[in-house]
């Protein structure tokens, strides 16, 4: 699961809506085990997914480059459909 917004609609709590229903249409129609997700953005995108109840996994330290060419850790999250409400 994935996102990407432009900035001028941060804040709005699109992300938040939108992952919450593709988590409960994955664990309710599709019968879905697990959902995870991954991110280099420790702070803004970790905390959509801990609102939507998905725990940290792990973390790759200096896993992947970022937009700028840097080293950046990639945050592991995931959720259980028996963990889900």
């Amino acid at each position: 699961m994935g996102w990407f917004f432009n900035r001028q609609y941060w804040h709005r709590g699109y992300a938040y809506e939108a992952c919450h229903a593709i988590v409960e249409h994955a664990f309710v129609k599709l019968q879905a085990h697990k959902i995870f997700a991954e991110t280099i953005d420790g702070v803004r995108s970790t905390g959509v997914m801990e609102k939507i109840g998905m725990k940290r996994e792990g973390i790759q330290r200096r896993q992947t480059k970022d937009l700028y060419g840097n080293w950046a850790d990639l945050y592991f999250y995931g959720i259980l459909r028996d963990e889900w409400k």
